[in-house]
């Protein structure tokens, strides 16, 4: 009888375990979806920014003197800006983050990389993206540029622009 009662209590105990199992499973799984889905808000909050790197903006620097240099490096680079499209302006580390009023003034933003790219300038403007997406976007350019470098070896910068996927990053 005691063995038959060990049992029916191993049963018990291995349902209980299963039931655990698959309550953790469900967790993991709401916790990614929880995860995902604040991102994408995050990311939709930092729509209408962008972070630019190289500039002369201090943390010390007043909101006027910020508008003022981000300005100077729109205007520098043939981009129509005036400080009416800036919401804010904010130092990070060594970077610029600007947040725009409109889609508009980002998308123009947007074009600088492209306008200037031949006048080797230390200024570049990227989209401000979420850790997570940064992170995603490193990793994808880091695959990229490996399977580039197995089919035409460490000298890339004698890619034709049509096999360069870096030539076209903002």
């Amino acid at each position: 009888n005691s063995l038959g009662n060990l049992n029916e209590e191993f049963v018990y105990m291995q349902r209980d375990f299963e039931e655990q199992l698959k309550l953790k499973e469900d967790f993991v799984k709401v916790s990614a979806e929880l995860e995902t889905a604040i991102d994408e808000n995050e990311q939709e909050a930092k729509r209408c920014s962008v972070r630019i790197t190289g500039t002369s903006c201090n943390i010390k620097d007043s909101d006027e003197q910020l508008a003022t240099k981000c300005l100077k490096v729109f205007n520098e680079g043939e981009i129509a800006m005036s400080k009416s499209d800036f919401k804010r302006i904010r130092i990070i580390g060594k970077t610029a983050v600007v947040d725009f009023n409109s889609w508009s003034a980002r998308v123009r933003a947007n074009a600088y990389n492209r306008l200037n790219k031949g006048k080797r300038q230390k200024i570049r403007v990227q989209a401000n993206l979420t850790k997570h997406q940064f992170g995603l976007l490193q990793w994808t350019q880091q695959q990229i540029k490996q399977q580039l470098t197995d089919k035409y070896g460490n000298d890339l910068s004698n890619l034709q622009r049509k096999d360069n996927v870096f030539a076209f990053a903002n």
